[in-house]
Parts: structure tokens; C-alpha cells; sequence
């Protein structure tokens, strides 16, 4: 009993962190349900994550008295974090959600250049090559997948910001309350969306046309699927490296890849080549697991 106790506790930041990546596996089923606009989307979605959020402050009875410029920049990163959602949705809409959550997995590649760029830390040959791999793997998937090259390249972009703000967050997190933390990075994308939502008919009209589903499932997004995990990833930010928690959320994919099949059917299926290339992306997270245990041992 004690034993388990002691790999319980060792392991609660890896535990909690795949269950957050489970978790995040239906945001891609829940914005193909929803029909509302990405970009409106993304602004509610924050709105009512800002409520929730503001709850559990309030229960925590943390402090949201951190400093100007701390304030500034986290509400910055929540600026990558909409930004990140915005593309990622767009691409669901215009394709489909093999495609978005698949090209997520190129933010390895981009959180290997990001890190030693922006903080001047050690840059490592593996992660380099490990997230190199994926990158090919998708290139290899989308050479025998023709017709989805924009939406291949919003993905990538999607995945670019994922990776910016999850290196940010990775410095970021140690310094503050998790929950006032997530708070000012989820004002500051809400804030930054608000008056795009507002300019023009496209949006408004998008918003007005929604239907009562649009609304539970963007409730379920915002709570179950934002407020949790997205307070849970900062926690496990303060304990867990940037590039390991980038390279479990490529699990993503596949809990994403299998809910979709199950729920949309033959609009989620893929050719072979496709599952081949995510099978090799999937080893990388092996191969990356293995060096770690044994750096570390």
C-alpha cells in the first residue's frame, strides 16, 4: 500500500497531466459539433472560462494582485493562446478533425527552436530530431492526402502558437497562483477577440444563428474541457518540462483521431498512410520517454 502511495505521489504530475491531454482529446469533437464561427467560438469559449475561473479564485481566495507587468504579460500569452484555438477550430471547419488535432503534433518541432531562442537554454540534439521526425511524418501523411494543403498549413500554424505559449507558460508558471495565472492569460485572449467579434456582419450573424446544442456543447467546452485542464496544465508546468508536456499532449491526436471515427464515421476516415505516419509519430513519444529515464537515472 505504501508503494503504491509512493508511485502515486512520484507520478501525480505525469497522471495529471495525461488525464488533462484526455480531456483535450474531445475539444476537436466538441468544435465539429459546434457550428458557430471559430473566432466567436474561441471568444465565448473564453468569456465563459473566465467565469469559472473567477469562481474558483474566489474560492481559493488567491490574490489577483501580481503587478502590472506580470499582468501584461500573461495576458499576452492568452493573446498565442486565442490565437492558437482560432486556427485550430478554422481548420476543423474547413476540413476535418484528423487533420487539425494530427498537425498539433509539428509543436515539438517548434518548441525545440523556441526554447533555446527565447530563454537561451541548452539546446538538445534529440528533441531536435524527435520533433523533426514528426514533421516528416506529417509531410509523409499529406503527400498521399491531397486537397487539404490550406488547411494543412492553418494546423501548422495552429501548432506554432501551441508551442509558443506552452514555452512561455513553462517559465511563467512557477511564479504565480495557477488559478490567477490561467485567469489574466484567458482575459487577455477574450479581450484581445472581443472587437473582431464585433467587426462586421460575418461574426454577429454567426453567433445569432446558433442553435440551443451550439450552446450546452460550448458550455461543456469551456468548463469540463477549458477551466479544469487548462489550471491542471499549469500545475503540471511547474513540475514537468515544456517539451514532455508538448510531446504527451501528441497523444492528443489519437484519443481525438478514435472519438472522431467513432461519432462522425467515414467523414474521419482516413487512407493507410495516414495512420502509418501517426503509428511513427506515437514511437517518437516512446523514443522520448525512454532517453528521459534514462537521463535521469
Amino acid at each position: 500500500m505504501m508503494l503504491n502511495q509512493g508511485i502515486l505521489s512520484k507520478y501525480r504530475y505525469h497522471l495529471l497531466l495525461h488525464l488533462v491531454v484526455f480531456i483535450w482529446g474531445w475539444t476537436g469533437i466538441l468544435g465539429k459539433l459546434i457550428s458557430i464561427h471559430a473566432l466567436p467560438m474561441v471568444w465565448i469559449r473564453m468569456g465563459v472560462t473566465l467565469v469559472f475561473i473567477v469562481i474558483y479564485v474566489y474560492k481559493q481566495k488567491d490574490s489577483y494582485d501580481i503587478g502590472r507587468k506580470s499582468i501584461a504579460k500573461l495576458m499576452l500569452v492568452g493573446v498565442l493562446i486565442a490565437l492558437h484555438w482560432i486556427f485550430f477550430y478554422y481548420t476543423i471547419q474547413i476540413s476535418n478533425v484528423s487533420i487539425a488535432v494530427i498537425c498539433l503534433s509539428t509543436s515539438s518541432f517548434f518548441n525545440s527552436i523556441l526554447s533555446p531562442i527565447l530563454f537561451r537554454e541548452r539546446a538538445h540534439l534529440y528533441e531536435f530530431i524527435i520533433g523533426l521526425v514528426v514533421v516528416l511524418a506529417i509531410a509523409y501523411i499529406f503527400n498521399y492526402q491531397p486537397g487539404f494543403e490550406y488547411a494543412i498549413l492553418l494546423g501548422i500554424i495552429s501548432a506554432f502558437f501551441s508551442a509558443a505559449f506552452t514555452t512561455i507558460n513553462g517559465k511563467l508558471s512557477s511564479k504565480y497562483e495557477t488559478s490567477v495565472f490561467s485567469f489574466y492569460e484567458i482575459l487577455g485572449g477574450f479581450l484581445f477577440l472581443g472587437p473582431f467579434v464585433f467587426i462586421g456582419d460575418t461574426y454577429t450573424n454567426s453567433i445569432m444563428s446558433s442553435h440551443v446544442n451550439d450552446w450546452f456543447w460550448l458550455f461543456i467546452l469551456a468548463s469540463v474541457c477549458t477551466a479544469f485542464p487548462f489550471i491542471a496544465a499549469a500545475k503540471v508546468l511547474k513540475h514537468i518540462k515544456s517539451f514532455t508536456v508538448i510531446l504527451a499532449i501528441n497523444l492528443e491526436p489519437v484519443y481525438t483521431i478514435i472519438f472522431a471515427w467513432l461519432i462522425f464515421g467515414d467523414s474521419e476516415k482516413m487512407n493507410p498512410q495516414f495512420y502509418i505516419g501517426t503509428f511513427v509519430i506515437l514511437l517518437t513519444l516512446v523514443i522520448n520517454g525512454f532517453i528521459k529515464s534514462r537521463s535521469s537515472s
